[in-house]
């Protein structure tokens, strides 16, 4: 069985080298098909990736709470008695302490401007306590991220982005460092010293942007509670769950727990949240639908050459008729001669699957490089689209051999 395996391929690939350009057209539709679907896929798990690496640098157990209406109506305004009180976070935090490892606050000063004679930046200032600033060290361009004693005492130092100091200070994050600038905020002047400067995310992903962008300009929390009399109430904050704690079913108990002692007899506003599980998870299903649509195009390119080895595989036959009937009259069975033919339409799709997976990955890390993120293929994804392109020469190559096993070995030795 073993012998008439070896002896099956072999005639298999005697006969694509003595019809090179009949096999490669054959193939051709399978090898199409096979790369289409391998950049399909190294686009997808790259996506996946990106989000995954996205949603861990920003908090995979990273929660926001925010106040939203029980039911829509434009009529209803929102009170400060609406609102999130400190006092009702540092409830939340005392009641899942065991589960929770800091909680984010933040507060908006306002949009507004950072101007030196004909230099300007426009900025939004934002209040953020340590928590709420997660950086990468790759991040950091010069200096250093606030420091907690300046949190707690309130200092007027700032961390600005690259796109502040490309306006202000010609580009150079080591010159804006220890420099003060004044911040004019709703017709207000503040002035804060720059301690750190940071890549901005546009920066990171796009090239040729706007002088009259607006970036964030970090400062100490206290600072603009100094500043806003009501920012002790805010519409929203984020919670940070621990390592290992799941983070969905931490979001519903603070969101029943708050909703229960905070906002019962709230008839118009309550609490609700999202998590970036929630996030990841939505993100990856709306890729995994791109995905399967992408891959039904790809697919009609395997049905297409499919079809056109199964209509080789029958030229084939009937070319090699009176052989089909000499090796009948010498005893083959008809599992034998199935099992040539079969073998052929294996090895002819298999060999098209290989040459379409090489010409996915190229297409597939062209797609992704430019898109601006690394693509990605598993071993598994590989075996799989391999044993695909297996089972396509079995699916399209039965009928032909079947047809070729059925035959009349009289018939067949007779045919001219």
């Amino acid at each position: 069985m073993k012998h008439m395996l070896f002896e099956n391929i072999g005639a298999a690939l005697a006969g694509i080298k003595a019809n090179k350009m009949r096999s490669f057209l054959t193939m051709l539709g399978i090898l199409i098909g096979i790369a289409a679907i391998i950049a399909i896929i190294m686009a997808g798990n790259g996506m996946s990736s990106y989000i995954e690496d996205m949603m861990n640098s920003i908090g995979a157990n990273r929660i926001e709470f925010y106040v939203t209406q029980r039911n829509w109506d434009d009529t209803v305004s929102q009170k400060e008695s609406d609102l999130i009180s400190q006092d009702m976070i540092r409830k939340v935090n005392e009641e899942f302490k065991n589960e929770i490892q800091d909680i984010s606050l933040t507060t908006a000063l306002g949009e507004g401007i950072v101007k030196e004679g004909k230099d300007y930046a426009k900025v939004n200032v934002l209040g953020s306590n340590s928590s709420s600033m997660i950086w990468d060290e790759d991040e950091i361009l010069a200096g250093r991220v606030i420091l907690s004693s300046e949190q707690q005492n309130g200092a007027n130092v700032a961390m600005v982005s690259d796109k502040l100091v490309n306006n202000m200070f010609h580009g150079n994050p080591e010159d804006a460092i220890g420099q003060e600038i004044d911040v004019q905020v709703n017709n207000q002047y503040y002035t804060y010293t720059i301690v750190g400067v940071y890549q901005s995310y546009t920066n990171q992903q796009m090239t040729g942007s706007s002088y009259d962008e607006v970036t964030t300009l970090y400062v100490p929390l206290k600072v603009v509670h100094r500043v806003i009399s009501n920012a002790v109430y805010v519409s929203w904050f984020d919670i940070n769950g621990k390592e290992g704690v799941d983070s969905h079913d931490l979001a519903n108990r603070i969101t029943d727990y708050m909703n229960e002692n905070f906002y019962s007899k709230n008839a118009n506003f309550m609490i609700d949240r999202y998590t970036m599980q929630e996030q990841a998870q939505m993100a990856n299903e709306q890729i995994g639908m791109i995905k399967i649509v992408m891959g039904g195009i790809g697919a009609i390119s395997l049905l297409v050459g499919g079809i056109g080895v199964m209509n080789i595989m029958i030229v084939s036959i009937t070319e090699r008729t009176r052989e089909i009937g000499t090796r009948k009259a010498l005893g083959a069975t008809n599992g034998s001669i199935r099992m040539q033919f079969i073998t052929e339409a294996i090895v002819i799709c298999l060999i098209g699957g290989i040459i379409g997976l090489g010409l996915g990955v190229l297409l597939g890390s062209a797609i992704t490089n430019a898109i601006g993120f690394p693509g990605t293929l598993t071993i598994n994804n590989i075996i799989a689209c391999l044993l695909f392109s297996m089972a396509f020469g079995v699916f399209f190559g039965y009928y032909p051999a079947n047809r070729a096993a059925k035959m009349n070995p009289i018939d067949a030795l007779r045919y001219e």
